[in-house]
């Protein structure tokens, strides 16, 4: 059985299902509730029920104050729907609004693609979550190896599993392991979010989505986060690679052309060209997400604002791995 949660002030609906968590089923949709531990901790995912009924589906450690259980307040990771109901809670508004954490996690499973690509997903340790925005990236280190800053491919509905994609072009300690592989007993620090390569979520323009190589990652999490949140406005994405079968995610991208009308796909060999402009929907009137190198975002660049691209609608990652850079010195 399925409810409708909404939730104020932001005014935000999800759908809750028999025994789901309201804290899962609002992720799930897509939605920023704020969180920490997500099993009962912390007490961070406090919301007041205003209308409605809930029911506990786990014991949690965190102690509410009668006080704030005079005012039905509950924990969103403890609790479900018993019908509709409305729940005052906190949401992020935006990348500022996400705290800096510090996590542990351990492997989760890994693969590699044509000896180019490595996929590794972590797990993060039992008690914790990581709570970010789609299209952040995180300081990663491997125990006894060099930290690196990387783009997090998968989506905030699931903070458990968190999936990174390597390039074996761009070597440095933490890629070298990578495509070595990593073994069940490695460990990983994880500190983030950073950045502020996130969807507009206000807006309605067409969202067309531009990436090179492994840059696809921070966008495959930004589209797998907008389909969250069924947005009604078309998706575009046009991914370009510099190496012969560079499309290593092709039939995952085909599977969401045939299973969403208003998602469409292209795959690109190459660098982008000013020929490749009349294939996107009228730079006028849509949000460019662009994610690359630094000389593939420098010349998209050029070719979006020249073909009549708002600058103010384009959103740029040149971001995709790099070691992670030193403080500076006092």
């Amino acid at each position: 059985m399925s409810n409708l949660v909404r939730i104020l002030p932001s005014g935000h609906e999800f759908v809750v299902e028999t025994d789901e968590s309201l804290l899962v089923a609002a992720l799930r949709s897509g939605l920023a509730l704020e969180f920490g531990c997500s099993n009962g901790s912390c007490g961070e995912c406090k919301g007041r029920v205003t209308q409605g009924q809930v029911r506990r589906i786990r014991f949690h450690d965190y102690a509410l104050s009668n006080a704030e259980k005079r005012e039905g307040t509950v924990l969103l990771c403890c609790c479900t729907a018993d019908g509709d109901v409305t729940i005052e809670a906190g949401e992020a508004g935006g990348p500022d609004d996400i705290p800096m954490q510090k996590i542990r996690a351990r492997l989760y499973n890994q693969e590699t693609i044509a000896g180019e690509v490595a996929i590794v997903r972590l797990r993060v340790m039992r008690g914790q979550m990581l709570r970010f925005l789609a299209g952040q990236h995180v300081r990663l280190t491997p125990a006894g190896s060099q930290a690196a800053d990387i783009s997090i491919a998968s989506c905030p509905c699931d903070g458990l599993i968190l999936e990174f994609h390597f390039d074996s072009r761009h070597g440095g300690d933490i890629g070298s392991r990578a495509f070595a592989g990593f073994g069940k007993s490695d460990r990983f620090e994880i500190e983030g979010p950073r950045g502020h390569f996130t969807l507009d979520e206000a807006s309605r323009r067409e969202l067309v989505f531009v990436a090179c190589d492994t840059a696809i990652s921070p966008i495959k999490s930004i589209i797998e986060h907008a389909i969250n949140l069924e947005v009604p406005q078309p998706i575009h994405l046009h991914w370009y690679t510099t190496r012969a079968d560079g499309h290593y995610l092709h039939n995952y991208f085909r599977s969401l052309t045939d299973a969403l009308d208003e998602f469409h796909y292209r795959a690109v060999d190459g660098a982008m060209s000013a020929e490749s402009l009349t294939d996107l929907p009228d730079l006028g009137n849509v949000d460019v997400y662009l994610a690359g190198g630094e000389g593939f975002v420098s010349s998209a660049r050029e070719l979006l604002l020249a073909g009549g691209l708002p600058q103010e609608r384009l959103f740029v990652d040149a971001l995709n791995r790099r070691p992670a850079q030193a403080p500076p010195a006092d």
